[in-house]
């Protein structure tokens, strides 16, 4: 009775070869699968959050018309008509002014007085201010004229009068064709994420927005998990087979593949 030959050091080799290439190519399709989810799960992910920013700009934030509108209308009735100036910065305010004042008559004296002027109409005008004109003395006028200024600015009758010229230019502004084409193109861009979301409000697309990130959330932790499992199973095949010296190459270039999607 002829008893079956004992399979050779050799062949053995092979035959782990042959089951380690198929179980680990099906390990590395199912690797490059999940790293597509992944890729395709934070585009979404981007898309979605794109989506949320813009919106919520133009019903709440820089691009809502009726949002800085009440700001702008609470600035100028609060901040402009109930304006206090300190004594400090009354006293800052002095010094800038002055400083102003003086820097427009140093700049006409030197526009009348420069030299170039050949004409006898300029001549004319620079013998009048080098002679009849005492700059010295208008110079010395100029505090008096800053405070003038101050008091004017800090009187409340004026304060109540340019709240309402600004409330008049904001009124007008809103009125105007830019407010017009703002608003239009907010209507659009609003009506195309409806119908792209399916949803008729800002709050249902804001649910459902961040409900779609939730689960975009959980979804790629999950794939994240499956592709370490699939790294920690090569791994262990290394532990395993790391006598078998025979095996090694295979390993080694499945290993690069597996590391090729992994950091794809």
């Amino acid at each position: 009775m002829s008893k079956n030959a004992p399979t050779s050091p050799a062949n053995k080799s092979s035959l782990i070869k042959i089951f380690l290439i198929i179980g680990l190519s099906l390990l590395l399709i199912g690797e490059g699968y999940f790293g597509i989810q992944l890729h395709e799960l934070s585009e979404r992910q981007e898309h979605l959050k794109k989506d949320f920013a813009d919106m919520n700009n133009i019903n709440l934030g820089l691009f809502s018309v009726d949002q800085w509108h009440d700001k702008v209308e609470h600035i100028i009735k609060h901040q402009v008509r109930d304006l206090n100036i300190t004594a400090e910065e009354k006293r800052a305010l002095q010094k800038e002014i002055e400083g102003v004042i003086i820097a427009l008559i140093n700049k006409a004296e030197a526009l009348v007085t420069k030299p170039e002027k050949k004409s006898i109409r300029g001549k004319l005008v620079k013998f009048a201010v080098k002679n009849f004109v005492n700059v010295d003395t208008i110079k010395k006028q100029v505090p008096g004229i800053a405070r003038n200024i101050i008091r004017k600015i800090d009187n409340p009758n004026n304060k109540k009068q340019l709240s309402k010229m600004a409330l008049k230019e904001l009124d007008e502004f809103e009125q105007s064709d830019v407010i017009d084409s703002i608003l239009t193109a907010n209507a659009v861009a609003t009506s195309k994420v409806y119908k792209k979301y399916k949803v008729e409000s800002n709050e249902e697309l804001n649910k459902k927005i961040q409900a779609e990130l939730k689960h975009i959330e959980t979804a790629t932790s999950t794939y994240c998990s499956a592709m370490l499992i699939c790294i920690v199973v090569v791994l262990t095949l290394w532990w395993l087979f790391r006598k078998q010296k025979a095996i090694h190459a295979t390993l080694f270039i499945m290993s690069l593949l597996f590391a090729f999607i992994l950091l794809g």
